[in-house]
């Protein structure tokens, strides 16, 4: 397997690990808010998607203009990206920012099951021998002490898994509204998406009987940083960098995210890992980088990326 391609460069890899870091602080500002998840999943896609709009108006970039078969395909993926803040905003506050970051990054063996049945991609031995390092390792993480946690952990943990699963559901339906003809450009779609969000939280807010309010200063402060660095400017690194590296890099690379949200947990919010943890870390972020470099295009597929 290569890892970097004729074309690549050192800025395309900084940009890359630049923007896995940004994403990896989502699961801190979740945590150190103070609103309730729901609220804290619209003011994120609130804010993220002005600072989008702002963006690609400043780049002279088009938004709308699309059929509405392609709007409808926005709106489900929207749809999924709305269920998933929903339950990985919950895992975060019941098991917190690293592992629920980890239980999410499981969508990678997601999207490669779905490459082989939707695009005709094949899987090496990366796929399965990742699937089982990665349950290998999170078991080795969580089963020794399982029966010592809360039930809210248990279900933080499920949630995490929901929230690959609904991941995986976002991309995919996001990949299709690209490939239709006149489909929205990466940035234009992810700002549609964003508005999309918004009005989709604002029922389930309703439901749940929540204030869209922010209280106080600290927790603008905490929502605007969510917005523009974790939705916006990390999405905006990410895909300036992906056309510029390999399959394997891009692999490598984004377990920076996983990883940093695990780091960032251990600083601020004083999580502490025995070194059993941190090899049951390790063993899942191996399996995660072998299934996220596990497919093999086939002629004239087109794949779908993370």
């Amino acid at each position: 397997m290569s890892f970097v391609s004729s074309d690549t460069s050192m800025p395309a890899i900084l940009q890359m690990l630049l923007g896995a870091t940004l994403i990896s602080s989502a699961a801190i500002f979740v945590q150190l808010a103070t609103v309730p998840p729901t609220v804290a999943g619209f003011w994120r896609m609130a804010f993220g998607g002005v600072f989008l709009m702002l963006w690609m108006r400043g780049r002279g970039l088009s938004l709308g203009g699309w059929s509405w078969r392609v709007q409808g395909m926005l709106l489900v993926s929207a749809a999924f990206f709305v269920a998933d803040l929903w339950f990985w905003h919950r895992s975060i506050r019941w098991v917190g920012p690293g592992l629920s970051t980890l239980l999410a990054n499981f969508q990678v063996f997601l999207m490669a099951s779905a490459g082989v049945l939707l695009f005709g991609e094949r899987l090496g031995w990366r796929f399965s021998a990742g699937l089982l390092l990665a349950f290998a390792g999170t078991a080795f993480l969580l089963l020794p002490n399982w029966d010592q946690w809360p039930e809210q952990f248990h279900v933080g943990v499920a949630f995490g898994f929901i929230t690959a699963v609904c991941y995986a559901g976002f991309m995919l339906t996001l990949k299709r509204a690209q490939a239709m003809p006149g489909g929205p450009t990466p940035a234009a779609s992810v700002a549609f998406i964003c508005l999309w969000s918004c009005l989709l939280f604002l029922p389930v807010m309703a439901l749940e009987g929540e204030s869209m309010a922010i209280p106080d200063t600290h927790n603008l402060v905490v929502l605007l940083a969510y917005g523009l660095v974790a939705q916006a400017a990390g999405w905006i690194a990410i895909a300036g960098a992906m056309p510029r590296l390999t399959a394997g890099m891009i692999g490598l690379l984004l377990l920076a995210q996983p990883t940093s949200a695990y780091l960032l947990d251990a600083l601020i919010f004083k999580l502490s890992l025995g070194a059993a943890d941190m090899a049951g870390i390790s063993l899942a972020l191996f399996g995660i980088f072998l299934g996220a470099t596990a497919r093999t295009p086939a002629p004239g597929a087109v794949a779908p990326t993370r």
